[in-house]
């Protein structure tokens, strides 16, 4: 018997020295973590060194809308695009998305695979008609949680503003305004996750025509984008649109609710289709758009695809440029080349337009579109990695 308790007394020692070894280990790791987040000052990024960070705000070109008669609504399009990168603030992310007071939040209904969480702005749920808005969000929402296979939760927040997200008005004239923060991982690192990622027709047909080599050191991926081909890039946004470790957002919508802004359907004319802009900078929010009109060389991933003709490749702002995911051989539809508005848009016809498509670089009052499976934009997200169903 006194055997057995000696035993039973060496073994509770062992087991307190094994917790003690694990606490101790814990503290270590906490202590590395927090020094790695601190090394080079309150500012610092922790880094991934296939996803690295760039530093930096850039804005795209701006979107036009055609207005009633001769009037004209310049409508931009704005992205914020710095780019952050840490592997330890996913669980930061999930903390501190509920912690602001100023908002509510929404998820359309359940469906399996894409969630896009939308994250209500006072100056919405502020608003008098604060329901027929979130009624036209989640609507919106709804169209690629059907589209969109993905497995991943995209986090936007979404207002109803005259001000930009930190305060400032907004520029005269910008309709809508989004910000997101992309990524930088370099181009073996991207074109590998983005090939690996292939499910669909369109991403055969897509990634046969890559290039076969390096047209940029890297890629510039939203953070949205680099989690839909499986990279380590959580959201990074506060909502005053900077951005930091525990930032729970990937991007921010903004509509400037000086304008005719509808949010039913059918359209009326004189009237601007909210959905319509919403889905356009919920596209953008997920990786559309381009590299010319930024002062970065590196390419996005939908320059990828832009043409001149079979075989031909046209990533400029002169000639002829077009979306084809065969090599140039199959026309799908011209980019914008117009600086006055944004070069990853859609080159548009005089209003009304034959093709309203979502991404069209001039949204015409009184018409309404959205993404669909066989609409550019839906093809286009289908390659740069999103799954359409």
């Amino acid at each position: 018997m006194r055997h057995i308790n000696e035993m039973k007394t060496k073994m509770k020692k062992r087991i307190l020295h094994s917790q003690i070894h694990t606490e101790v280990f814990r503290s270590v790791l906490a202590s590395i973590i927090i020094a790695i987040g601190v090394v080079s000052g309150a500012t610092a990024l922790a880094e991934s060194p296939s996803w690295p960070v760039l530093n930096g705000a850039l804005n795209a070109s701006p979107e036009i809308a055609a207005g009633v008669g001769v009037h004209t609504t310049r409508v931009e399009s704005l992205e914020a695009l710095q780019f952050p990168n840490t592997s330890e603030i996913t669980t930061q992310v999930e903390a501190q998305i509920g912690e602001y007071s100023d908002v509510a939040t929404g998820t359309t209904v359940p469906i399996k695979g894409l969630t896009i969480h939308a994250t209500f702005d006072s100056s919405i749920t502020g608003k008098p008609n604060a329901a027929a808005i979130e009624a036209m969000i989640n609507r919106a929402i709804l169209r690629y949680k059907s589209l969109f296979s993905d497995p991943i939760t995209i986090q936007i927040r979404f207002r109803y503003a005259t001000t930009t997200p930190n305060g400032t008005p907004l520029p005269a004239g910008v309709a809508a305004l989004s910000l997101s923060a992309p990524y930088i991982p370099s181009w073996s690192t991207f074109i590998n996750a983005l090939r690996a990622d292939g499910k669909t027709s369109h991403d055969f047909l897509a990634n046969m025509n890559l290039p076969v080599s390096a047209l940029s050191p890297h890629m510039v991926v939203s953070s949205a984008n680099g989690r839909a081909v499986g990279g380590p890039t959580p959201p990074y946004m506060f909502a005053n649109g900077t951005l930091g470790n525990g930032g729970p957002y990937d991007g921010i919508v903004t509509l400037n609710s000086a304008l005719p802004f509808q949010f039913t359907r059918p359209t009326n004319v004189g009237k601007l289709d909210a959905q319509r802009f919403t889905e356009h900078e919920i596209d953008e929010v997920m990786g559309l758009g381009s590299r010319l009109g930024h002062t970065f060389t590196d390419l996005r991933p939908q320059d990828l695809f832009s043409w001149s003709s079979a075989g031909h490749r046209n990533i400029t702002s002169s000639g002829p440029r077009y979306f084809s995911i065969n090599g140039g051989r199959t026309h799908i539809v011209n980019f914008n080349q117009n600086p006055m508005s944004d070069f990853g848009d859609w080159l548009s016809t005089a209003c009304p337009q034959v093709h309203p498509y979502v991404q069209n670089a001039v949204g015409c009052p009184g018409q309404s579109s959205d993404v669909t499976a066989t609409s550019p934009e839906g093809i286009n997200l289908d390659v740069i990695g999103y799954d359409l169903r």
